[in-house]
């Protein structure tokens, strides 16, 4: 279903795109911290098809498209849907490969919570070596091909959606006074997308003690790839006493109670979801259709404030 209740005009393809890169920057911790001081890509996000100057009507927006949903759009279109392109948050193609290169905004987030410099960069070294080799073992042609061979313009917004995500969360625990990581939760389970997940099984939970005051919080949403598990030491040196993230490895689960440190999960996809619909707000305004595929819990947020 078209969620878009004003349509007025179609936009180039570009400068959809170059929108959602815009609110990315707007919320990079980088800039954040010094305005104006990045202004490049993401190597996570991209065009990966389409002519840059296309007219759009509306898009099919979904966390994760593969082939199949390649298909879905296909025969939607053959039954007359105006589907002008497809708009995907995690990342295909050279998006994928390179990944593991937005770990960088982890370590900025790390060295701005307090941990050492020369640490922090050897560990996000470490993390985008490791990620690397990982990655380029895989095929992750598969969108870019289907998108190619059935000519639908593809868009992958992935770091700048999560950066949205970041200041989101970042918002919450800083205009909120919270007493317990169990508060925390309560209030996080109340966000209409973490509701929507929920209905589906998918809920929010916290890796460690609800009972805990929640001390120094640092919020870890953007930065592409899960941390080392070398790095939580080092947040609890550093003063850290709770993560609010969206998700963790086992591995990382372990090691972040090893060094008693509690961890407020939010779910994946209702927190994709969250950046995804500020920026859908954002289309909407230029006058774009919105067509929710998988993992996208739609929620109009218009200004993205998150409620007190």
């Amino acid at each position: 279903m078209v969620t878009g209740e004003i349509r007025t005009r179609k936009m180039e393809w570009k400068k959809i795109f170059d929108a959602g890169i815009s609110m990315g920057h707007a919320c990079d911790i980088r800039n954040i911290e010094a305005p104006g001081s990045y202004s490049s890509g993401y190597s996570d996000s991209m065009i990966i098809h389409g002519d840059r100057e296309r007219q759009i009507e509306d898009v099919y927006i979904a966390v994760d498209a593969g082939v199949p949903e390649m298909l879905v759009v296909n025969e939607l279109k053959k039954q007359g849907k105006k589907i002008g392109g497809i708009i995907v948050h995690h990342p295909a193609g050279e998006g994928y490969y390179r990944l593991a290169e937005m770990a960088i905004l982890q370590k900025y987030n790390w060295i701005r919570h307090g941990v050492d410099t020369k640490k922090a960069d050897s560990i996000y070294k470490k993390m985008m070596r490791e990620e690397s080799a990982g990655i380029r073992a895989g095929n992750h042609l598969r969108t870019g091909n289907a998108a190619g061979l059935l000519d639908i313009p593809v868009i992958c917004l992935h770091t700048p959606l999560d950066n949205i995500v970041q200041v989101f969360f970042e918002d919450i625990v800083n205009i909120n006074g919270f007493s317990t990581t169990g508060d925390i939760l309560g209030f996080i389970r109340d966000l209409p997308e973490c509701r929507a997940a929920s209905s589906n099984g998918d809920i929010p939970y916290i890796a460690g003690s609800s009972k805990a005051a929640p001390g120094k919080i640092m919020v870890d949403m953007t930065g592409g790839i899960d941390p080392d598990p070398s790095i939580f030491p080092l947040l609890k040196k550093a003063g850290i006493n709770t993560l609010v993230s969206m998700h963790y490895s086992q591995d990382n689960i372990k090691t972040l109670k090893k060094n008693n440190i509690n961890a407020v999960m939010t779910g994946h996809m209702a927190s994709d979801s969250i950046g995804l619909n500020i920026y859908c707000d954002r289309l909407e305004e230029m006058g774009i259709g919105i067509v929710c595929g998988p993992g996208f819990y739609r929620q109009k947020r218009q200004t993205g404030q998150v409620p007190s």
